[in-house]
């Protein structure tokens, strides 16, 4: 096997997320019956992690999963539910009220948010119509706009996103465990922060929005996030900076002289002539690895298939 693959698919194991949830469950802040919420792209995998850790403690539960992915194994206390991404629809908003209900009970919770979890749990501010929030978010994913601008803006037209999940808790502990899928990402910005209190205030959201959006920003009901943090802890379990540092011990274990580099934009045509001149003044058995998250407008006029990574790859390839 190439030792790049190999050296990425070890990385990957490594930081499997279940066995991070089964590591992360020993320091839980709380030892007797808790509820459960998760969201996110590896809400199943992280799921498999709490039943494979403390089943018997899982008083119920409510895990949001992608439509057509995996789901987790069975158990009594925990409802699965599926709902789409990149955009929300009512299943997204059912989902929201499942959510809060769950984070109402009399029990701590424990919260298990990854990334994509912005779609699949969504409860618009008042004002603000389902069909308005998915036209306002399907500009800003086409904009260009990094996903911190994105989901900044999220926060703010949303009831459960920013923190707003814990105003439904009351006094009771949330512990969160993210997996993160943001460069440079902070905790409120994967998922959109629904267990995690926002450090963006309305100033900042209005402005991001502007920039991206125009006039039609000032016309947008944003709204002022949670700023609670009595009880409510998290801890980062993976990001994509851990999964290339890893990546660069697997290389080095394959006898290459690996490190990890940083690159100074997201703009994909930059990227790409940076990632270029990177590879240009590599050293034979060599390799450097970057944590990279490109952002590239779409033109409206234009359809499409794919993404943003294999748009990099082809780029690079050419």
């Amino acid at each position: 096997m190439n030792a790049a693959l190999e050296a990425v698919e070890r990385a990957l194991a490594h930081l499997e997320p279940s066995r991070l949830v089964r590591r992360a469950m020993v320091s839980l802040p709380f030892a007797g019956p808790f509820a459960l919420v998760a969201f996110g792209k590896a809400a199943a995998a992280m799921t498999e992690g709490v039943l494979a850790s403390r089943p018997d403690a899982l008083a119920r539960g409510l895990v949001v999963i992608p439509e057509g992915s995996f789901a987790p194994h069975r158990h009594h206390a925990v409802t699965v539910v599926e709902a789409p991404h990149p955009l929300p629809d009512a299943r997204s908003v059912r989902a929201a009220h499942r959510a809060a209900n769950i984070m109402a009970s009399r029990l701590p919770v424990l919260a298990l948010v990854s990334g994509g979890a912005s779609s699949l749990v969504a409860w618009p501010v008042e004002g603000l119509t389902l069909a308005q929030k998915r036209a306002i978010v399907a500009d800003l994913l086409a904009s260009g706009a990094p996903i911190q601008d994105v989901n900044l803006v999220r926060r703010h037209l949303s009831r459960v996103k920013g923190g707003g999940l814990l105003r439904f808790a009351g006094s009771r502990p949330v512990c969160s465990l993210i997996v993160s899928d943001v460069v440079s990402g902070r905790p409120e910005d994967i998922g959109s922060g629904p267990t995690v209190p926002s450090t963006g205030g309305l100033r900042e959201a209005r402005a991001v929005a502007r920039r991206w959006l125009g006039d039609r920003a000032e016309r947008l009901p944003l709204h002022a996030c949670s700023r609670r943090t009595a009880g409510a802890s998290f801890v980062e379990l993976a990001s994509p900076e851990r999964l290339a540092r890893r990546v660069a011990v697997e290389l080095r274990s394959h006898g290459l002289a690996a490190s990890v580099g940083r690159l100074g934009a997201s703009a994909l045509e930059v990227v790409v002539r940076e990632l270029l001149a990177e590879s240009r003044r590599l050293a034979p058995r060599s390799a450097k690895v970057f944590a990279v998250e490109t952002t590239l407008a779409v033109p409206k006029v234009r359809a499409g298939r794919g993404g943003r990574p294999p748009h990099l790859a082809l780029r690079l390839a050419g």
